[in-house]
């Protein structure tokens, strides 16, 4: 993807691309009017600038939509020949439905060389594999979801193809760069996971299975938090639930750790759900990669504790405390005491910036709205002011 596709306010692929003739560059057309609303001057210069003033940029518009047949023709089955899989070394993850390995494919119309991770599924799970790709098929191009490239078929195994992140998982960096987990790299992480996980709730797609490792790391620099770039990944276990209040999983290969009341209670999932497993993620990520609960060893009786609430995370020492605010109302016993993951997304981003912790704006994008987004919701909480939402 080319750099100049994404808008240089909320880092997200354009749509509606406007040019401003003073600094020459391009913008989403409703992230430059709202940024001109509070500040009538252009984000890049400095200079005047109006939104009256804003030209189409038609030849951009033209090209991302090329952009976007060229992904959507390479997001389908491609020949086995055209994939070349490192088997003989460790594998870049494990997970209870894949195994990820390095390797490379012929990508696109021009068949380029592309480094790319292949997930290796066996054909009995070629289901699961395949609602995978559909659901990434569907989120191409967003700035927090990991790109999926296709998928090909050997006699006995599927394998999906993804783009490779340099640094690995989030769980293992963590692990190995422990020192790198400050404050502002925490709190910037964690509104990128929530953006995407917005972007999945809009989208009526429950990941399931939301944790430190299925989020990998595609750059950071010491010293410049603002650098920090995650994406979600492993939707091996995601559901579709559009039009429903909630998706049933028969799965018995579940994530104890992350999984809410009702997950273990009913097998429920629903954005409710996800909210509950990032509030245990952001657990992971404020403690430097810590095992949620780790203080408990026996799974029956962690499940009666999370169920009961007698058992619930403690605040890590780099999480500030308003922070940690937010994140508990992710683990509200009661579903529709938590909070949806756009007004997540709003008040992560706020509390960074009261916080100082620059960056973490431009790193998210705006709130999803789309025509096929039911008229009306169901939901109990849609429009429920928490107190974290009015703290200053």
């Amino acid at each position: 993807m080319e750099e100049q596709f994404l808008c240089p306010i909320m880092l997200e692929v354009m749509q509606d691309p406007v040019l401003d003739p003073t600094d020459g560059h391009s913008y989403e057309r409703s992230a430059i009017v709202e940024h001109l609303r509070g500040n009538a001057t252009s984000p890049q210069t400095r200079r005047p600038l109006t939104a009256a003033q804003l030209l189409p940029n038609r030849t951009l518009r033209a090209a991302i939509e090329q952009w976007k047949q060229d992904c959507a023709a390479g997001t389908g089955e491609l020949r086995l020949g055209d994939l070349e899989v490192d088997e003989a070394a460790p594998p870049l993850g494990r997970g209870s439905f894949k195994v990820t390995f390095r390797a490379s494919a012929f990508l696109g119309p021009r068949r380029l060389r592309t480094p790319c991770a292949a997930a290796r599924m066996q054909l009995d799970g070629a289901d699961g594999a395949l609602r995978e790709a559909a659901v990434l098929r569907g989120l191409a191009g967003h700035p927090h979801l990991v790109r999926y490239f296709g998928f090909c078929k050997s006699e006995s195994a599927l394998w999906l193809l993804f783009e490779l992140a340099p640094l690995g998982s989030l769980d293992a960096f963590m692990e190995e760069h422990e020192e790198a987990m400050t404050r502002a790299v925490c709190d910037i992480i964690t509104a990128q996971v929530a953006d995407g996980m917005a972007a999945l709730a809009h989208a009526k797609v429950v990941h399931c299975d939301l944790a430190a490792r299925n989020i990998l790391v595609f750059a950071h620099a010491p010293g410049d938090a603002t650098v920090t770039l995650v994406k979600i990944a492993d939707f091996g276990l995601a559901l579709d639930y559009q039009y429903k209040t909630h998706a049933t999983h028969t799965s018995i290969q579940l994530p104890t750790r992350w999984l809410a009341p009702e997950s273990h209670q009913r097998r429920r999932f629903n954005e409710k759900t996800d909210v509950w497993a990032f509030g245990v993620t952001c657990f992971e990520i404020y403690s430097a990669g810590a095992l949620p609960y780790w203080e408990v060893v026996d799974d029956t009786t962690l499940i009666r504790g999370v169920c009961d609430g007698s058992l619930r995370l403690a605040r890590p020492e780099a999480c500030a405390e308003e922070q940690w605010k937010v994140i508990v109302s992710c683990m509200a016993l009661d579903p529709r005491a938590r909070p949806q993951f756009t007004q997540l997304k709003a008040a992560l981003i706020r509390r960074g910036d009261a916080d100082g912790d620059a960056g973490i704006g431009p790193n998210v994008g705006p709130d999803h709205e789309d025509v096929r987004r039911p008229a009306a919701s169901t939901d109990a909480t849609v429009g429920k002011v928490y107190p974290w939402m009015t703290m200053k």
